[in-house]
């Protein structure tokens, strides 16, 4: 049975300073080292409730950082052939497909329909090693994509189609792209000249690959029409109108009136202001 500690010996601890310790990071034998305390002391005050520990989830991930498990060269470049050999047998157990569905998006339909009255043959889901292509051209090695926006705003997802472009360009593949939604925007007359000169290409009747140049969209003010950033629905100016506390402020005119004859406290109270916003308020209405 551990030795039971009466209240005076827990009474000399700064209880809050070894919480705080605890919480940025302190494992339990850091803070008998650190704080000069017994183990068994210790475990008396979690329970006595003087020191709140982590859960066994936070202190795995705890001990995983401090313990980090690093491998050499030679044993991730095995580990790495290991995994394209298995994925090559398996192709249906390539992350990519797995977490994604099988069945054809929208702007794949769509690009099927187009293609086939266009009289332009490919193959849908055609493997090459572990990728899968979205309409591909063997005999002629080109392949289509239709990409959403997530193939230009993931970071891992970008990574990982700048890997598949080098490695099927590297075996003398041309990777066209898509960017759907700029698609989307193009006129009816600018979709049937990008189609046409698509079909033209795959024709090898022009040198250049289509694109589609993308423009950033503009975020417009919803209340003046004026820009801003892309994180908001209103410019600055609209914003800090709307969040006022006074709504309806008086005029410069109105203002300076009532400050000559009430003096600012007074016009402060008037509005539930203080004298120095009164100040501010003349001001930004001269600028």
């Amino acid at each position: 049975m551990g030795k039971f500690f009466r209240d005076e010996y827990f009474e000399k601890y700064n209880w809050l300073e070894i919480q705080e310790f605890y919480d940025n990071g302190g494992t339990w034998k850091e803070v008998i080292e650190r704080f000069n305390i017994s183990n068994n002391g210790l475990a008396q005050s979690v329970k006595k409730g003087l020191l709140q520990t982590r859960s066994k989830s936070d202190a795995m991930k705890l001990y995983c950082k401090n313990n980090k498990r690093t491998l050499s060269d030679e044993t991730k470049e095995k580990l790495s052939k290991i995994r394209k050999e298995y994925l090559r047998k398996n192709p249906d157990k390539v992350p990519y497909l797995l977490n994604h569905s099988s069945n054809y998006s929208y702007p794949e339909k769509y690009f099927e329909r187009i293609f086939e009255n266009e009289n332009i043959e490919t193959l849908k889901k055609f493997r090459i090693h572990t990728y899968e292509l979205d309409f591909a051209i063997p005999d002629k090695k080109i392949d289509i994509e239709i990409d959403g926006e997530q193939h230009y705003s993931d970071d891992k997802i970008v990574e990982s189609d700048l890997r598949r472009n080098k490695y099927l360009e590297d075996r003398g593949w041309d990777v066209i792209r898509i960017r759907w939604s700029s698609y989307q925007k193009l006129e009816i007359e600018e979709k049937k000249l990008f189609i046409n000169d698509i079909k033209n290409y795959i024709n090898k009747l022009i040198d250049i690959k289509p694109t589609i140049k993308y423009e950033k969209p503009k975020k417009i003010c919803k209340h003046c029409n004026n820009k801003c950033t892309n994180k908001n629905r209103r410019c600055r100016k609209c914003y800090e109108k709307q969040n006022r506390k006074v709504k309806n402020r008086p005029t410069l005119t109105e203002l300076l009136s009532e400050v000559e004859k009430n003096g600012y406290k007074a016009t402060g109270r008037k509005y539930n202001v203080s004298d120095n916003t009164i100040r501010k308020w003349i001001k930004m209405n001269h600028l």
